[in-house]
């Protein structure tokens, strides 16, 4: 089991990390317009998808890259240590949702998620809202990345998908409905878990230097054995973290060649998907939480300041904790592994 990124996908890590990078120095300011488009510039949606990262889980044949859950964790985590906006995660886990149906609705929406032209919202109990609610708390956070929006329903016994204001169209019914749901929530959750891990290393780094930076009582802040416990206690937290993450997206790979990760997820008898992807997001919620509480102690009451740019990490780590199941969801969701494997 591969617990670490690839070379390749090193690679491809660092380049989105400078291109991202590169987009958000564009904007002049941290708290300018998502993914530091500038005014005029194309949307942040659009952006993402010529970088390649909205198509990862798009098979080739609809125009994406067929890419591996390994790929989609490295992905991830830089958007998440940029603080990208969007609905990354629902994107991605409306995948298996488009390639299940199997017919026009696939062969329609597929190649506009890998394009960056449309973005996907995703409702389904116990861990998303339900509608009517879904239009409202989903739909927004597409429209503010510059794209237009469709919403996989999941209603008792049938998954429909349309866009945010028809009824959609029935894509699974029956027996298929619960492993279908299955893959899809369980794919939103690792990608989610690994934008919480790229969130606390760049809440990491960032204490670090300013740490370094801040002056008191005669010399740098860092200096101070408190100080220095509590950010070896964050680092600590992610580096364990990290392993659970490309654990879990171990158990996602692809089992043959042409098969992508997103088609696959916590398919019944391949690993334990659920226990593990639970465990990856329990993991890196906590850790990025942990280094949010820590950065927000060590900048002070600079930290709470929307200008200095810590403000946009600790907002994302509060929503993404939560989002795609609780930490109390996921915990129930181990133990009843557990308890069925004993």
């Amino acid at each position: 089991m591969r617990l670490a990124p690839s070379a390749e996908e090193a690679a491809f890590a660092a380049s989105l990390h400078e291109a991202l990078g590169a987009a958000r120095a564009m904007s002049g300011a941290a708290s300018a317009a998502p993914f530091g488009a500038p005014s005029g510039a194309p949307s942040a949606w659009w952006r993402l998808g010529a970088l390649g990262v909205t198509g990862l889980a798009v098979p080739e044949r609809f125009g994406g890259a067929g890419a591996p859950a390994s790929a989609l964790v490295v992905a991830a985590e830089e958007l998440g240590h940029h603080a990208v906006p969007g609905p990354v995660a629902a994107s991605i886990a409306a995948v298996p949702v488009l390639l299940a149906e199997g017919g026009d609705l696939g062969a329609k929406w597929l190649p506009e998620l890998a394009a960056g032209r449309v973005a996907a919202a995703l409702t389904a109990p116990p861990w998303l809202p339900l509608e009517p609610d879904a239009a409202a708390a989903w739909m927004p956070e597409a429209a503010a990345a510059g794209a237009a929006g469709i919403v996989v329903r999941v209603e008792p016994g049938v998954v429909r998908l349309g866009a945010a204001d028809s009824a959609g169209d029935v894509v699974a019914e029956g027996p298929a409905v619960a492993p279908l749901v299955a893959r899809a929530l369980n794919l939103g959750a690792l990608v989610c878990a690994a934008q919480l891990l790229g969130l606390g290393r760049a809440m990491l780094e960032a204490s670090v230097a300013y740490a370094k930076a801040r002056e008191q009582f005669g010399g740098p802040i860092g200096r101070f054995q408190a100080v220095q416990h509590r950010l070896a206690d964050v680092a600590v937290g992610l580096e364990f973290a990290r392993p659970l993450l490309y654990a879990a997206a171990a158990v996602c790979e692809e089992p043959s060649a042409g098969t992508t990760a997103a088609a696959v997820v916590a398919e019944p008898g391949i690993g334990n998907a659920d226990r593990d992807v639970s465990a990856a997001k329990v993991a890196c919620g906590e850790a990025a939480h942990r280094a949010a509480r820590a950065a927000l102690q060590i900048h002070g009451a600079l930290g709470y300041t929307r200008e200095h740019g810590l403000e946009r990490w600790l907002t994302a780590t509060r929503v993404l904790r939560l989002a795609w199941g609780t930490p109390a969801q996921h915990r129930e969701r181990i133990m009843a592994e557990l308890a069925r494997e004993t």
